[in-house]
């Protein structure tokens, strides 16, 4: 068995409302306002297509995610709000 260790990072430009918050689960996520909550988190993505402009999707292979999704070990998301002038 390999060990994949995948880095993934996203520089968004977001609303001046919308704010990082600590939910009751014990994450950071952001108040997208309306009473709704943002988590940004991986979800992993499959085609059919070895070519450019391929199309990837999640829907219908829900044994192949859950699949991956149980091979995952350890998740950390950091979110950090800094502000631009």
């Amino acid at each position: 068995m390999k060990k994949l260790q995948v880095t993934i990072m996203l520089d968004m430009e977001v609303p001046d409302s919308w704010s990082l918050v600590d939910h009751p689960d014990g994450i950071t996520v952001l108040d997208i306002g309306g009473g709704k909550f943002l988590d940004i988190t991986y979800i992993p993505m499959t085609t059919k297509e070895a070519q450019v402009g391929a199309t990837w999707s999640n829907a219908g292979e829900d044994e192949l995610v859950e699949a991956v999704l149980d091979m995952i070990q350890g998740e950390e998301t950091v979110m950090e709000m800094i502000m631009v002038q």
